[in-house]
């Protein structure tokens, strides 16, 4: 599939030319290169705008890309709190791992923080880690302070892995620390 004139005003904010084009027919839930739909594009740019409008034209917000990362889940490794936001207003599903883990990885502890009040599951796997494993192989001190805050278990993953050895097999000493520190 190719880029769409919707995927690209989505990814610049163009609320003007993305309501123009939804009034001639454009499809909102229209699949470009990875599966992104032009929600995707408007959530990683923090077009929290366009988001709200797409949603208000019932596009798909929990929509699919190749990596099965949705529209919150690309919000959320941006750092993009107010897409996220509008997402969540709209009823988006961040129950899954994917928003909490790309927040976790991309070292955003505020929207580790909304999405935990908002009950997202800290203690979900994806590809077989969790959130507090993924900060941890981060060096994100921050996230996991975060995250032990919120009560995140430190759990091994489904390989074995356990937030302590990943920050050690990654060098992460002020992590380890850390986590020392909690015991």
């Amino acid at each position: 599939a190719q880029r769409t004139a919707l995927h690209l005003s989505s990814a610049e904010g163009h609320l003007d030319v993305v309501r123009v084009l939804a009034e001639h027919g454009a499809n909102p839930d229209s699949c470009w290169d990875v599966g992104s739909a032009p929600i995707h594009f408007a959530a990683a740019h923090g077009h929290e705008n366009v988001v709200r409008f797409s949603a208000g034209r019932k596009a798909n917000l929990n929509a699919q890309d190749m990596y099965s990362h949705t529209p919150a889940r690309v919000a959320a490794e941006g750092g993009r709190l107010e897409a996220l936001r509008v997402l969540m207003e709209h009823k988006a599903d961040i129950h899954a791992a994917g928003p909490l883990h790309g927040a976790a990885a991309n070292n955003h502890p505020i929207l580790v923080r909304v999405l935990a009040e908002a009950k997202a599951e800290l203690d979900s796997f994806q590809d077989g880690l969790t959130a507090m494993i993924v900060a941890c192989q981060g060096g994100h001190v921050e996230v996991v302070r975060q995250l032990l805050q919120l009560k995140a278990q430190l759990k091994p993953g489904a390989t074995g892995v356990t937030p302590l050895s990943a920050a050690a097999q990654c060098g992460r000493t002020a992590v380890i620390c850390l986590l020392a520190e909690c015991g």
